[in-house]
């Protein structure tokens, strides 16, 4: 199986640029320890809607690649690491155009999580 590559963009209504770019770095960290891949900061690209560029760089913004078999635990780690404090949501979008939100009040269930990884490793059908 191949690996995924998703982006996560961090938000928090509480924090100015600068912790959150340190909350970005350290969940960075995190996430290498769990055993995603080429986690680095998200750079030249669409700024989506809320977040704020600087530098070339996304404030908030993280790409890694992880291979399917990781997602249940990377999304299981991404909602209990989002419940901290009550301001933060992770916003995951997929090359496939696949996206999904986690805020304190929306979690998924494990099925929801089966049903997103499966769509995730599922192949592209190109159509003319």
């Amino acid at each position: 199986m191949d690996e995924i590559r998703l982006e996560l963009f961090i938000r928090d209504t509480e924090l100015d640029d600068d912790r959150l770019d340190q909350l970005a770095r350290n969940l960075m960290r995190d996430l290498r320890d769990l055993g995603a891949e080429a986690v680095k900061q998200s750079s030249d690209g669409e700024i989506p809607k809320g977040a704020k560029g600087l530098e070339s760089i996304l404030v908030g913004g993280l790409t890694l690649s992880a291979f399917p078999e990781l997602m249940p635990k990377l999304f299981d780690f991404l909602q209990v690491w989002d419940q901290r404090p009550n301001t933060r949501t992770v916003k995951i979008k997929t090359e496939k155009g696949i996206e999904v939100e986690f805020t304190p009040q929306k979690r998924m269930t494990t099925d929801e999580i089966a049903e997103f990884v499966k769509k995730l490793d599922a192949p592209t059908i190109l159509r003319p």
